[in-house]
């Protein structure tokens, strides 16, 4: 990317059965809705162990010893 981040795609993929239509219905709410915290949750720790790697890294190019942030 031109300014120097990353992009992360996530996909979901899935085969409604809509001959049982509620069924259907409880699947579709459930992934759709279901799937927003999930990913969120998902891609916050993949920022944050992204972000510690690269506060080690910095850290070990400085010689110095990273301070954790628990």
């Amino acid at each position: 990317m031109p300014t120097g981040g990353t992009r992360l795609i996530a996909r979901l993929k899935q085969r409604y059965q809509w001959e049982s239509p509620a069924i259907a219905l409880f699947t579709l709410v459930l992934l759709e809705f279901g799937d927003f915290p999930m990913m969120r949750r998902l891609l916050s720790g993949i920022k944050s162990r992204a972000e510690r790697a690269s506060s080690a890294e910095g850290a070990a190019d400085s010689g110095r010893t990273p301070r954790r942030s628990d």
